[in-house]
């Protein structure tokens, strides 16, 4: 969790009503959520090969269990594919976002959204449960048995 604040109080905005995944790579001085995205970017991302970003829908809408990737990221296309979501979309990068600045390293990023802000969507928690526990399998870091595939994984 990058952002512990928000998740503890079940809100997308830091305590200065700041959206971390606005503020990449950040920098040491300035506002929260600038100093925090510095930390992050420094201090703890360096040593990431992969990396799933989870994120709900807005208050107002319910998100379908999806995957996100960048085009032409392969990696990140067939990790998606591991995944095996219900659906995988191409998705355009959002300026100043973990993602564009993770793509911009060269990291595989998936961007898992499912349910609704400020609820807890069991249909979205399993389907994210179980991708998460079939990549950890894939890539050798759970020893369990995963999930089966579901068959054909849909690419809008």
């Amino acid at each position: 969790v990058l952002n512990v604040f928000g998740f503890l109080a079940m809100q997308r905005q830091l305590p200065d009503g700041r959206d971390l995944n606005r503020f990449f790579p950040g920098s040491p001085r300035g506002s929260l959520a600038s100093r925090l995205a510095h930390a992050l970017v420094t201090e703890v991302l360096p040593a990431v090969d992969v990396v799933i970003d989870m994120h709900s829908g807005a208050a107002r809408r319910h998100n379908h269990p999806h995957l996100r990737y960048t085009e032409g990221d392969e990696n990140s296309l067939a990790l998606a594919e591991v995944f095996d979501p219900p659906l995988i979309m191409k998705a355009p990068i959002r300026h100043k976002s973990l993602r564009e600045h993770l793509v911009s390293l060269g990291r595989t990023y998936l961007l898992f959204e499912g349910g609704k802000a400020g609820s807890l969507d069991e249909d979205a928690i399993r389907e994210a449960h179980r991708g998460i526990t079939r990549v950890m399998h894939h890539l050798g870091l759970w020893d369990g048995t995963p999930d089966t595939e579901r068959g054909a994984v849909r690419v809008a």
